[in-house]
């Protein structure tokens, strides 16, 4: 009875501890997320999306357009470096896909369509009248295909940097860890509003060191990330539905697709191994993307990582003159 007795108190004591311990991370979660709005506002305008709004950052200006599509943990602040240098001679336009960034949130389940649609809005806003050019990185590469080939008429030309595409989808699909895609997406928005990530720093940002690092901790460690990536992964079937209704790719479209020679950054840590066999695929599928164009090209960018226009920008930029340039 008193052994008995003394698991009892321990369970006790113990449902306290985790039970305080929570109302603590909860607590400092959503006083950083306070902190980190008033610190940092939203540096652009935002546009309507229906019932949301998407928050969309331009710079420079003339003629074309170009529109960058952000990778998963992006949002309109990614990629400055290649941002500000084509900005020099044309307008850029980057944002923040829904629930990222300064982006409300969008449905869960998440379709790329959705997304599609959400992009056709940065475009018809930013550009309206004329067509833009699309710079995609990582699964941005899945909305800019859908995009271009729901919307033509709106797209002047391609840049994919180490992206997603339908091909990409067919080939890899069975090699996704589906399971353990599904698990992170059970734990990783529940750890994120106790403020394990924001903690943990899984991506070594180092906010203290910069203010620059520390605005992108604030909007890549907010559970809203998480919960947008993992409305995606949940909208997946719908996807692979809005890919098979679409019309093809157009044959005529300027495209030009880079593929990373690392695999570096292609997933989180604790997903590496699972995707080791996933950049050869990713490679096939990005060659044939570019050969089904008659204006295509593709290349492997030597020194490159999975977010070529953070480790490579000079490949992106001169990518985007050479399909400017046809």
């Amino acid at each position: 009875m008193r052994g008995g007795r003394r698991w009892r108190i321990a369970g006790a004591v113990l449902v306290v501890v985790f039970a305080t311990a929570g109302v603590a991370g909860w607590w400092y979660e959503r006083q950083a997320e306070a902190a980190d709005a008033r610190r940092f506002p939203p540096p652009g305008r935002f546009i309507d999306a229906g019932a949301r709004r998407l928050h969309v950052v331009c710079i420079g200006g003339g003629s074309p357009v170009v529109v960058f599509e952000p990778p998963g943990f992006g949002n309109a602040l990614s990629f400055s470096e290649a941002r500000e240098m084509l900005a020099r001679r044309m307008r850029v336009c980057s944002y923040d896909r829904a629930g990222a960034g300064w982006s409300d949130a969008g449905p869960d389940p998440l379709s790329i369509g959705t997304l599609a649609d959400d992009a056709l809005r940065v475009i018809d806003t930013v550009s309206p009248g004329a067509r833009a050019v699309v710079v995609a990185s990582s699964v941005g590469g899945f909305t800019a295909e859908l995009l271009a080939r729901r919307h033509p008429e709106r797209v002047a030309a391609l840049v994919f940097l180490d992206a997603g595409s339908s091909g990409v989808l067919a080939n890899a699909e069975p090699l996704v860890p589906w399971t353990k895609l599904r698990l992170a997406c059970a734990v990783a928005p529940a750890i994120a509003r106790l403020g394990v990530i924001r903690l943990a720093d899984p991506f070594a940002i180092e906010p203290s060191k910069s203010e620059t690092r520390a605005r992108s901790a604030a909007v890549t460690y907010r559970p809203g990330v998480w919960d947008t990536l993992c409305a995606i992964v949940r909208g997946f079937p719908q996807s692979r539905d809005d890919f098979a209704r679409a019309p093809p790719l157009r044959a005529d479209i300027p495209l030009v697709v880079l593929s990373a020679e690392s695999r570096r950054g292609l997933a989180p840590p604790f997903l590496d191994s699972a995707v080791a066999d996933l950049q050869p695929l990713m490679q096939k599928a990005h060659r044939s993307l570019a050969e089904g164009s008659s204006r295509g090209t593709w290349r492997i960018v030597p020194g490159s990582d999975h977010l070529i226009a953070g480790s490579q920008p000079q490949a992106v930029i001169d990518a985007v003159y050479d399909v400017i340039r046809r």
